[in-house]
């Protein structure tokens, strides 16, 4: 697909403040066609979550450290014969264990080839419980150009309060954007003076109030 070209004169302010908020590269309050822009990013971001959440598993793969550190734990388990299934020389092996005995004796190397497999069995999967964490619930938010209400809170949990707020939007019939900046949960929406009264007691469930026009609700961790 070709990128429009600004310079042309068919191509007005309004259909290029349109097609900024669409990329997320700002949103200026004043512009219904940013507006809109901006509703159907949201509107598109949020179907792209959703068939992520049906169809992608958590943990992604791993980056060029982590990757190292695995491949190094590895190469060592192997170099000791941890995933080798050999046969040591009868000779070396301590005598059997007397049959009324339930203990069982494993010969020092064996011991040794197990503490290493487990060593880096352990440190998979911590690797991977770390991907799982680490991983992002939801995109960046845009940026925002011009005026805009923007409220910070702290709630001991920020996802929590970020999804109950958008979903108390959305079941008031508001199309809300849910964003995540590291550990902050980001809501956006743009609101109509006449709207308030509606969208009001989502913003007021976490003690603040909504404005006309652009409101950004940034709540971080406690």
């Amino acid at each position: 697909m070709n990128n429009p070209d600004y310079d042309k004169p068919e191509f007005s302010d309004s259909d290029r403040q349109w097609l900024e908020a669409l990329r997320g590269e700002g949103v200026d309050p004043a512009s219904p066609a940013a507006r809109e822009g901006f509703a159907l990013r949201a509107a598109l971001e949020r179907r792209r979550l959703e068939m992520e959440a049906r169809t992608e598993p958590r943990a992604e793969k791993s980056d060029e450290a982590r990757q190292a550190q695995l491949d190094k734990l590895l190469q060592r388990a192997r170099a000791e014969g941890a995933f080798e299934r050999e046969q040591p020389d009868s000779a070396v092996l301590p005598a059997p264990a007397p049959p009324q005995s339930n203990v069982i004796e494993f010969p020092w190397w064996r011991r040794r080839r197990v503490l290493v497999a487990l060593a880096a069995s352990a440190v998979i999967g911590a690797v991977l419980v770390t991907q799982i964490v680490d991983r992002p619930d939801y995109g960046a938010p845009p940026e925002m150009l011009g005026h805009a209400n923007v409220q910070k809170l702290k709630a001991t949990q920020p996802r929590v309060a970020a999804e109950r707020m958008a979903e108390q939007l959305r079941a008031a019939g508001f199309r809300p954007g849910l964003y995540q900046r590291g550990n902050t949960y980001v809501v956006d929406i743009q609101l109509m003076a006449a709207e308030i009264a509606v969208a009001g007691p989502a913003f007021e469930a976490l003690g603040i109030k909504a404005s006309a026009g652009f409101n950004r609700v940034e709540i971080a961790p406690a």
